[in-house]
Order: C-alpha cells, then sequence, then structure tokens
C-alpha cells in the first residue's frame, strides 16, 4: 500500500469490515477505535482550511510519515503562502 493511500484506503473500510495487517497498514491498526472521527475529518480538504487560515502555521514532514506524504506537504505550504499577512507583525 502506498503511503499516500494508507490512511484513506483504511478508513474506506466499511464501518463492520476487519482490519488486519492485509487488508490495513499495520502501523495504523491502533488507530480502529477512532475510525469514526478519523473517517469525518478525511471529508475536510486541509489546503482549503490552512489557505483560509489567519495565524502562522508549522508544517512538519518525516519522511516515513504514513499518513501525510511529502507531496501533501509541499501541498499544505503552498496554500500557506498564498495567505501571508503582510500587515500583521510578530506581536499580533
Amino acid at each position: 500500500m502506498s503511503s499516500n493511500s494508507t490512511l484513506v484506503s483504511a478508513w474506506s473500510l466499511e464501518s463492520g469490515g476487519k482490519w488486519t495487517a492485509e487488508t490495513v497498514d499495520a502501523r495504523l491498526l491502533p488507530l480502529k477505535r477512532k475510525r469514526k472521527l478519523y473517517g469525518e475529518i478525511l471529508d475536510l480538504d486541509p489546503t482549503t482550511l490552512v489557505a483560509q487560515g489567519r495565524c502562522p502555521v508549522l508544517i512538519v514532514q518525516g519522511a516515513a510519515d504514513v499518513q501525510v506524504g511529502v507531496k501533501d506537504a509541499k501541498f499544505l505550504t503552498r496554500a500557506c503562502q498564498v495567505n501571508l499577512l503582510p500587515e500583521n507583525c510578530h506581536f499580533a
């Protein structure tokens, strides 16, 4: 399973589906109880949310991250750069 699709694939299983090492990346198995919450979060577009934000954002990307790939982190970075606030200072 590719790292970009791992989390989405896991939460797209039907609620009664079995979470096993064959159907879900083993690193995600501990999150089984939070499927409903994460399923709702997956409906949100993070780049849209970041672009609408009015506060500083720190994006940290780990090479072994199974939830957010490097490509996704770059999309978030671009969305933040679109929403620069030149009228504000760091004391705002």
